[in-house]
């Protein structure tokens, strides 16, 4: 890794405030082989104004960060300019805030997860009428 750059075991959600107060740059979901796979702790990083990278997933909708790297070479190379750029790194954090609480907030969650759970239900419903 890049000087400067230190890797730290798995942080709990209610850790990541202490954490990303020391953070430049935090590499959020771990898991990739997912479709579509969005960790909480990928929002609570975007949502406390962290300079999130994170790995490639199939089914990823583009979203902020656009800092998606696909080996191990690109996410040093992604780390490595997004450290020397403090003003980069501060952009991100804050459009990653912005689309956090206008987009992924338990209400609009909460939302998505029932639309898609009940659509099939509610159609259904208007079959056997």
């Amino acid at each position: 890794m890049p000087a400067g750059v230190d890797s730290v075991p798995i942080v709990e959600p209610l850790e990541l405030p202490k954490f990303l107060s020391r953070a430049a740059v935090v590499c959020a979901d771990y898991r990739h082989d997912l479709e579509g796979y969005w960790s909480d702790r990928f929002w609570l990083a975007l949502g406390l104004a962290a300079c999130v990278v994170r790995r490639f997933s199939p089914g990823l909708a583009p979203l902020v960060p656009p800092y998606i790297y696909h080996d191990r070479d690109q996410l040093v190379r992604i780390v490595s300019d997004v450290v020397s750029d403090p003003l980069s790194r501060r952009r991100m954090g804050a459009l990653g805030r912005h689309q956090t609480m206008r987009n992924a907030t338990y209400e609009s969650r909460l939302e998505e997860l029932l639309t898609t759970t009940l659509s099939p239900v509610a159609a259904n419903e208007s079959q056997a009428k």
